[in-house]
């Protein structure tokens, strides 16, 4: 035993005389001196100059320590002439008796200290970064390492390094990339303090990025965590007052950046103020409103396919309840899964609520104008149903005249994406998103030259072929109400689909002015035809004038009308010229206006002045015109009004490719012709038109209408009882007769043209 204790006492005696020579050795050696040789070696390693102008002062003691001033490492040669990094000071302490113990397996370092350290890191034009650091092109190849053990044993496992303490003081990071504006990350002072070797670290300080002030507390792992894990992380970094960002979590393979689950908050005052930060930042053109405070909770994790990120639960909320409040509850399973190829369904499963207050006011917080006012609310979930849809379930739109509900879905697996949607709604009011008439400025702007016309009245415009083809629809839209500006629709039944690169629209049915409309439309992108069906029944003419404020015009008058037409071509100038089908169009009895009988009057005075004195009578018994279309070409096969005191017949060809008409008009015993260019059509007397009239008018067909015509350019009059139009009334309609109504004197101005739409304002 005596011997051992001898033995032992010999080996702690040799030890402490081993590392007093060492100390002896180490404080004799003149560092400084070595200067070159380090400049060289690294010269050798990075090709880049290290020059050292302060002193290297080591400390030896069971705590040796090393400080160094002004080193600083050369830039690439086709960089920023300055260097890439610059430190005034570093200083190293760390424990000897934990390394000698360990046999240098252990490393317990006590402190770091940097100051004033200015790292410079840039990219060129290129892509390249000055970071990468390549072996001077004059320096020998390095010699190769000795092997370290036997053949196939086990690498040797890395040394356990702790830091106790690190100090930050003035240190920045500037990166520039091309000929962008550098970024700029700046820490004025940072403290990281660990208890023992394996707790966490204290983190406080404050720095700025770009212009952006912040202020950094905490915890982190150790750095022994860092490298073996797990690895705790506790941060807040702050804005002043204005906002708050906090990372919790713990990562438990951190070199590798896996097996995590994080939570990341967000919360601001004030969701105006993040324009502020982040023009601070460097980021230009952020504008938000001032909504009010904003509050973001989301909990990460590696658990998605191949390790990607997953949302495993979201919450958002935002706004205060007397302007707009958004909540936004849920998760998504996979964000990224639409940005892999093929793209894999995100997972979502999200809830929103919304509310404003009133729209109105929330518009002017924003510095817009709202086109309604009142109350709003929207919910609705967003739901991932499959691999490739993601779906909008349970949506419900709340506001002033509009109370809409349904669903839809998105599916983006197919050769096409595919929308489809089922709403329904009691009301929807469009109106009142057109909005008030806006001022006009005091001096209004200079309008742009018009474009250059070709004389043509159907435009040379491109029918929207493609978009046809690039997505598959199927939207039903069912509506007890739809209120526009001009018209108001009464059960509202819409059909749209689009498959493989045909559209149809069918059916779309609703009421109006009470009767009904039913419409087809389909528009087929493989041969680039169009077709268009119209039903019209019990559509009353004057109650769409009165509606639209033009009840001067006509009363009554029930209108049918069909229409089935066909064409094709890459314009709609090409279409018309194509057309073929038929429109046929009636209509029962009606009394016309004083703005009807001035517009007749003035056309009859456009052509002869004497013919402003005829007379055509206020009561409209019926109406009936049927044009047949063939190569864009249309044939008025019958056309015909019938007053109580004269019978207007039309036959003709109105010619859609070239825009030429061609028809005549008989006015009881006078004949007109309507000939030229759509765009200036030409009115004239038609000399054989009127001889004929006048010889039947003679031979008592046209009976008492020529001579009431006759009468009244002569002073007299005359009534009969028409035979109807087209030798029929219009169907669904006995003739009636209707109140007379005193016809105002016809104003005679010249009017070029045939008789204009009264429905253009």
């Amino acid at each position: 035993m005596r011997k051992l204790v001898r033995i032992a006492a010999a080996v702690v005696v040799l030890l402490v005389a081993g590392i007093a020579a060492l100390f002896a050795f180490v404080a004799s050696l003149d560092l400084d001196s070595y200067k070159p040789q380090i400049a060289a070696q690294v010269k050798a390693a990075t090709g880049r100059d290290l020059e050292i102008r302060g002193r290297i002062a080591p400390r030896l003691g069971l705590s040796p320590s090393v400080s160094v001033e002004g080193v600083s490492l050369s830039n690439a040669s086709w960089g920023d002439k300055r260097p890439m990094a610059a430190v005034e000071r570093f200083e190293a302490k760390l424990q000897l008796v934990p390394l000698v113990a360990s046999m240098g397996r252990r490393i317990v370092v006590d402190r770091i200290v940097l100051r004033g350290a200015d790292v410079w890191l840039e990219t060129d034009e290129r892509g390249r970064a000055n970071w990468k650091l390549e072996p001077s092109a004059s320096a020998p190849a390095p010699a190769s390492a000795p092997a370290q053990g036997r053949a196939g044993d086990p690498p040797a496992a890395p040394p356990q390094v702790a830091v106790l303490e690190v100090e930050l003081e003035r240190v920045r990071v500037s990166f520039k990339a091309g000929q962008a504006a550098p970024l700029v990350l700046a820490l004025d002072k940072l403290a990281m303090r660990g208890d023992t070797p394996e707790g966490p670290r204290r983190i406080e300080g404050s720095g700025s990025y770009n212009r952006l002030g912040f202020q950094v507390s905490g915890l982190l792992g150790s750095v022994d965590a860092l490298l073996k894990g797990p690895f705790p992380v506790d941060l807040a970094l702050r804005s002043g007052d204005r906002a708050a960002l906090r990372v919790s979590g713990t990562i438990r393979q951190p070199v590798a950046a896996r097996d995590y689950e994080m939570t990341l908050g967000l919360d601001a005052r004030e969701v105006a103020r993040l324009g502020d930060i982040a023009a601070e930042a460097g980021v230009e053109g952020v504008s938000v409103p001032a909504l009010g405070p904003l509050a973001v909770q989301l909990r990460l994790a590696d658990s998605a396919p191949a390790g990607r990120p997953s949302i495993v639960a979201l919450r958002v909320a935002l706004g205060a309840e007397d302007a707009l409040r958004v909540v936004v509850d849920g998760a998504v399973r996979d964000p990224l899964g639409l940005l892999q190829s093929p793209p894999v369904a995100p997972g979502a499963n999200i809830a929103i609520d919304g509310k404003a207050a009133d729209l109105a006011a929330l518009a002017r917080r924003m510095g817009s104008q709202a086109p309604m006012s009142g109350p709003f609310a929207l919910a609705g979930r967003i739901a991932d149903e499959g691999a490739s849809m993601v779906a909008l379930r349970d949506l419900r739109v709340d506001a002033r005249g509009i109370d809409l509900a349904g669903d839809a879905s998105f599916a983006f697996g197919g050769a096409r994406p595919e929308l489809r949607a089922a709403l329904s709604a009691k009301s929807i009011d469009l109106a009142q998103f057109t909005g008030p008439a806006q001022a006009q400025p005091a001096r209004p702007a200079p309008r742009a030259a018009p474009a250059p016309s070709d004389g043509r009245v159907i435009p040379d415009a491109a029918l929207p072929f493609d978009m046809v083809g690039r997505m598959d629809i199927d939207i039903r839209l069912d509506a007890g109400s739809v209120v526009l500006p001009n018209a108001r629709l009464e059960k509202l039944e819409l059909r749209a689909a689009a498959k493989d690169g045909a559209l149809a629209v069918r059916p779309m049915r609703f009421g109006l002015d009470g009767g009904s409309v039913a419409l087809e439309t389909t528009m087929v992108a493989r041969d680039r035809s169009v077709s268009q069906k119209l039903d019209v029944s019990g559509l009353e003419l004057g109650r769409v004038l009165q509606d639209r404020g033009l009840a001067d015009w006509f009363r009554g008058g029930a209108i049918s009308a069909k229409l089935d037409l066909r064409g094709s071509g890459r314009t709609l100038r090409e279409v018309a010229g194509s057309l073929s089908g038929v429109v046929d169009v009636d209509m029962g009895p009606g009394t016309a206006g004083t703005a009807a009988q001035r517009l007749v009057g003035e056309w009859l005075a456009s052509i002869a002045p004497a013919l402003a004195q005829v007379q055509v009578g206020t009561s409209v018994r019926c109406l009936a015109y049927e044009i047949g279309f063939q190569g864009g070409v249309g044939t008025l096969r019958q056309g015909a009004i019938d007053t109580q005191l004269v019978s207007v017949r039309s036959a003709g060809t109105v010619d859609l490719r070239a825009e030429q008409l061609a028809l005549r008009t008989q006015v009881g015993p006078l004949g007109f012709r309507t000939t030229g260019a759509l765009a200036a059509p030409r009115n004239a007397l038609d000399a054989a038109g009127t001889l004929q009239g006048v010889v039947e008018g003679a031979g008592g067909r046209a009976g008492g209408v020529a001579s009431g015509v006759l009468g009244a350019l002569g002073g007299g009059g005359g009534q009969r009882q028409a035979a109807g139009c087209g030798g029929q009334a219009a169907p669904g309609r006995a003739p009636q007769q209707e109140p007379q109504q005193q016809p105002a004197s016809p104003q005679r101005p010249a009017l070029p043209g045939i008789l204009p739409n009264p429905l253009r304002r």
